[in-house]
């Protein structure tokens, strides 16, 4: 049986069988509609056990999810406070280079700002929705910090560029 002849006789099968399935226009006496008449039972549907088992997987591999992007989350969320805090700290850098004249002062986020260092709109809070901070120490040196995740400064578990300051 060549390939030509071996398709015509599978779309011959193809369609006899859905004219038998869904009955056929001419002539058929099979109903379309209606149920089976040999016995078997009515309406199919779905149980409420059914129903609460595939809600509870759904539920089990939501959860499992969470245990393991979570963390990850929360790495990230430190990974974009110190990079944010890097880019401050340059940023600041640049203003106290662009302004020799007020040497002495520690710039604030509002004077970067205003003095169109940072954009007016630019998001000056880490990603736990705190304002970073700018310190500068007597020697000139600058860092910028966050409170990090639990938003208490001077814990453990806070961000900084540019060295911790001292208490």
């Amino acid at each position: 049986m060549t390939p030509k002849e071996h398709h015509a006789k599978t779309i011959g099968a193809i369609a006899r069988a859905a004219l038998c399935k869904w009955g056929s226009t001419r002539g058929s006496r099979r109903p379309l509609v209606g149920r089976p008449k040999d016995g078997r039972g009515g309406a199919r549907g779905v149980t409420l056990v059914e129903v609460l088992i595939v809600v509870a997987i759904l539920a089990m591999i939501a959860g499992g999810v969470a245990i393991f992007a979570l963390p990850k989350f929360q790495e990230a969320q430190k990974k974009t406070a110190s990079t944010d805090a890097k880019t401050l700290q340059t940023i600041v850098e640049g203003w106290k280079g662009d302004h020799p004249d007020r040497s002495s002062e520690c710039p604030t986020l509002e004077t970067l700002k205003a003095d169109k260092s940072l954009k007016s709109d630019q998001n000056v809070n880490d990603p736990w929705n705190h304002p970073y901070r700018i310190v500068c120490t007597t020697g000139g040196d600058t860092s910028i910090g966050s409170d990090g995740p639990d938003g208490k400064p001077g814990t453990d578990d806070d961000i900084w560029a540019g060295g911790k300051p001292a208490k």
